[in-house]
């Protein structure tokens, strides 16, 4: 597969799944959202070459896309986070009127967040861990679009 031709529909379905999987309320279905870049990323390539997407031009493909929507999610996510602790500090606060006991320490948690005060290696690390499981669900949004779109765009 020419790299040139993967760079342009790996970009446009990592941009679209990247930044579908940072938004706060939707953020909940990012494994949907990368196998569907993906599945998107191999229909651009198919559309427009002239030979039919194989099986491991869509896992490759799958995986850039899962590559470039991690980049994306991961530097999106960080002014988002504001907006995903508020809504978190509401739906905690909400479910604590409706029980008697709360996680130990839920106010810490409330006030500072999750991740509390930002640290690079955890930072590192989280990163490290989305390309992972973003390369994995890319292949397999991949592999979609190859059985989907492999052979319907071929040109005579």
């Amino acid at each position: 597969m020419n790299r040139n031709r993967i760079i342009i529909p790996a970009i446009v379905g990592g941009l679209t799944a990247g930044v579908l999987s940072a938004l706060p309320l939707i953020n909940c279905l990012c494994c949907l959202w990368i196998i569907a870049g993906a599945t998107l990323a191999v229909y651009l390539h198919a559309r427009d070459s002239a030979k039919p997407v194989s099986l491991s031009d869509g896992l490759l493909l799958g995986i850039v896309t899962g590559l470039i929507a991690t980049i994306i999610d991961f530097f999106l996510s960080i002014p988002l986070q504001a907006i995903n602790l508020a809504f978190a500090q509401r739906f905690l606060t909400s479910l604590a009127q409706f029980t008697e006991k709360m996680p130990f320490n839920l106010e810490d948690w409330l006030k500072e967040g999750p991740m509390g005060r930002f640290s690079f290696p955890l930072a590192l690390f989280i990163l490290i861990f989305r390309a992972i499981i973003f390369a994995g669900l890319g292949a397999i949004g991949g592999t979609i679009g190859a059985s989907l779109f492999g052979r319907r765009f071929e040109k005579p």
